[in-house]
């Protein structure tokens, strides 16, 4: 656990994420991300069906780009697993195009939606858009129906059609040959992705006085 954290850490701060989405170059300005938190959650490793331990892990950042999330959690998961080292994973964010596989969509969702910026402007009359303080009726009711709703969805779903199992198998037999991650310095990001498993796009919140957090689950069988 304590070489996944740092491992989620190296993300946090401003970075260029061209190798993380499609259609992006170096140079391209939105290619510049913000990650202000990415970390698993204080509540640790979560226990599904059939023996199966799950890491959630929260990323919060003022806006993400298609495929981001997914990408970001693959490669930190490929550190971890000694396929590259961390000087090699620090590359993508550099002027060059790396080739990154792509964790499954299951389990990532928008978790809260800040609006600081927004509710600090002198000019603003409005109630502040926020659920209020921890332990409030209406934080109460969002861990709730989280838990009960989103999280035993997720878990029943993996338990059903094992995406997070298909998509290890693939990393082991694709992703583990030491020099998979190349680095081509300078050259353009043709946006093509390797697909590891099925699945649509992790989501991206936008606003240019907001920042969101994501959370994203990895599954490991015991």
């Amino acid at each position: 656990m304590d070489k996944l954290k740092a491992t989620f850490e190296v993300y946090e701060g401003t970075k260029k994420y061209h190798n993380f989405t499609n259609g992006k170059s170096f140079p391209d300005p939105s290619a510049r991300r913000y990650m202000m938190k990415f970390k698993p959650v204080e509540t640790g490793v979560v226990y599904g069906a059939n023996g199966m331990e799950w890491i959630a892990v929260a990323v919060t950042g003022q806006a993400f780009l298609l495929h981001q999330i997914r990408k970001m959690v693959s490669l930190g998961v490929d550190v971890v697993r000694g396929v590259l080292s961390e000087e090699q994973m620090t590359q993508s964010f550099n002027d060059g195009t790396m080739k990154l596989s792509i964790a499954p969509s299951q389990g990532l969702f928008l978790d809260m939606s800040y609006f600081d910026l927004a509710c600090s402007r002198e000019n603003f009359a409005h109630d502040k858009l926020e659920w209020g303080e921890n332990g409030s009726d209406a934080t109460r009711r969002w861990e709730e129906f989280k838990r009960e709703k989103i999280v035993n969805h997720i878990l029943a779903e993996e338990a059903n059609e094992r995406n997070f199992l298909k998509y290890m198998y693939h990393q082991e037999n694709f992703f583990t040959t030491p020099g998979v991650y190349k680095f081509y310095a300078g050259q353009m990001n043709n946006g093509t992705d390797w697909e590891a498993a099925a699945g649509g796009g992790g989501g991206a919140g936008r606003g240019a006085d907001s920042k969101e957090e994501m959370t994203t689950t990895m599954a490991s069988t015991t």
